[in-house]
C-alpha cells in the first residue's frame, strides 16, 4: 500500500510541475478574387489555380513575413523560429482553408496571436502573387473563424494524468508484492519440531 501511495503522489506530483500550454485555433479561408459577372469557365480556371497554391500559402504561415510583425506587433519574446514550433498548420482535405493552431503559455497570448497571424495572411499573399495591395491580388484571403481564448490547458491533462499515475502506482505496488512474495518463497524454512544441531570439534585425547 506504501509502495502506491509513494508512486502515485510522485507521479502526480511530476505532472503538476509541466507548464500549462494552451491551443488557439484561427482559420482562414481562400476564394478567388473575381467580379460576380466573370465566365464560368474563367471561375474553373482560378479555382484549379487556388487548388495548387494552397500547399504553399500554408508554407508562407511560418515566414518571416507573417510572423515577424506579429511578434512586433503583440511583444512576444521569442524569436520567429521559437513560434514556428508553437505554430501547427493544416489544410482540412478537399477545402480552400487553412487551420492555424497556436500553443503559447496563457490563453489570450494563444488566441491572440493565433488571430494575428490570420490578419497578416491577406498582405503575405498579396506580395507573393505580385499584387501591390490586398485588392488587387488574385486569391483574396478573409478570417473563416478567429481563434477563440481557450477555457482550459490542452496540457497536462490533470485528469488523465491521474489516471494514468494511478494506473501506474497500481502496477508498481503489484510487482513489489509479487517480489516480496517471491523472496519469502525461496528462504528455508525450519521443519515444525526439528532442532538443528550444531556438531562441536572433537578434541583429540592425545593433544595437549
Amino acid at each position: 500500500m506504501s509502495v502506491f501511495l509513494v508512486v502515485a503522489a510522485g507521479l502526480t506530483g511530476v505532472g503538476l510541475l509541466i507548464p500549462p500550454s494552451y491551443d488557439a485555433t484561427v482559420r482562414i479561408v481562400f476564394t478567388p478574387n473575381l467580379s460576380a459577372d466573370t465566365p464560368m469557365g474563367t471561375r474553373q480556371i482560378a479555382d484549379l489555380y487556388l487548388t495548387s497554391r494552397m500547399k504553399t500559402y500554408a508554407e508562407v504561415v511560418t515566414t518571416n513575413e507573417v510572423l515577424q510583425p506579429v511578434i512586433d506587433s503583440i511583444g512576444l519574446d521569442m524569436s520567429v523560429s521559437d513560434l514556428v514550433e508553437q505554430t501547427e498548420v493544416t489544410i482540412p482535405a478537399g477545402t480552400t482553408v487553412i487551420e492555424v493552431a497556436v500553443s503559447e503559455s496563457t490563453a489570450e497570448s494563444a488566441a491572440s496571436t493565433a488571430n494575428r497571424i490570420a490578419n497578416q495572411m491577406p498582405w503575405a499573399v498579396a506580395s507573393l502573387e505580385g499584387a501591390a495591395a490586398t485588392a488587387e491580388s488574385p486569391v483574396q484571403v478573409r478570417v473563416l473563424q478567429p481563434a477563440d481564448i481557450p477555457q482550459a490547458p490542452s496540457s497536462p491533462k490533470i485528469l488523465l494524468n491521474l489516471v494514468v499515475a494511478i494506473g501506474l502506482a497500481f502496477i508498481a505496488a503489484v510487482a513489489a508484492a509479487l517480489l516480496v512474495d517471491s523472496f519469502r518463497t525461496q528462504a528455508p524454512k525450519a521443519e515444525p519440531g526439528h532442532r538443528v544441531r550444531h556438531s562441536q570439534p572433537r578434541r583429540d585425547p592425545d593433544g595437549p
